[in-house]
């Protein structure tokens, strides 16, 4: 088995996922639609939220049986990575392009607006396809780090991980807003927005495309690292 063949498996393993995926987001679209959206506030936002956490999920589960597969086969550790990140940027280029069009039926139904327009305001193919692909990518490529980390570690390093990490961070956060009126948090938000581009009135969307595609390439080699050094367990 080649990259080639990873990719090809891959892509195959995914379609099934992506198949729910877009029934979930139709159901929920028709529910908004029927239910929820009135004529004085006819308006849905940002359904590509629903492929972000697929694609958090879907990194997520992308690595244990997946390398235990490729290993009882022979395939390489690095081809299996290779073909691996070739997938995820095949899967995120091609929910993009799905998106953009949901968008562009959604608007003809109910005033529509996805996340990019609401960033940037801005409309257009390229660009708008161009960074949500940039965006998917990262997000399976951040889930799949955490699976990849999460093997390697024991079990009760993983409960640490887990429940100590988010507790830390909900902790700094009422601290701040207690004793600070959150100055720190807003000061981190309006620092993120700057650099992804949306801030102050000035909408860059190249900006977080290259952000975004420089912290990819670190996760990715980082985990090509890793995972050249991962024992079968």
């Amino acid at each position: 088995m080649n990259i080639k063949a990873v990719i090809k498996y891959e892509l195959y393993d995914i379609k099934k996922a992506i198949v729910i995926l877009y029934i979930i987001v139709y159901t929920l679209f028709i529910y908004f639609r029927l239910f929820t959206v009135t004529e004085r506030w006819n308006l849905i936002y940002g359904m590509e939220r629903a492929t972000i956490i697929f694609m958090i999920v879907a990194g997520y589960n992308s690595f244990k049986n997946h390398y235990r597969f490729y290993q009882a086969n022979g395939v390489l550790r690095g081809e299996q990575h290779i073909g691996f990140v070739i997938h995820i940027w095949v899967v995120a280029a091609g929910l993009a392009l799905i998106d953009f069009i949901n968008g562009l039926v959604f608007s003809k139904v109910v005033y529509y607006e996805s996340i990019f327009n609401g960033l940037y305001h801005m409309h257009g193919l390229v660009g708008e396809v161009i960074w949500s692909m940039f965006v998917y990518a990262l997000f399976f490529t951040v889930g799949y780090s955490i699976s990849l980390l999460y093997y390697k570690k024991s079990r009760n390093w993983k409960v640490i991980v887990s429940l100590g990490v988010p507790l830390i961070l909900f902790s700094l956060a009422v601290v701040d807003d207690w004793f600070n009126h959150a100055t720190i948090g807003y000061w981190l938000i309006n620092k993120v927005a700057i650099i992804l581009g949306y801030a102050n009135g000035y909408q860059n969307p190249l900006s977080a495309i290259i952000v975004i595609g420089l912290v990819t390439i670190i996760f990715t080699m980082i985990n090509h690292a890793i995972i050249k050094r991962t024992a079968l367990k």
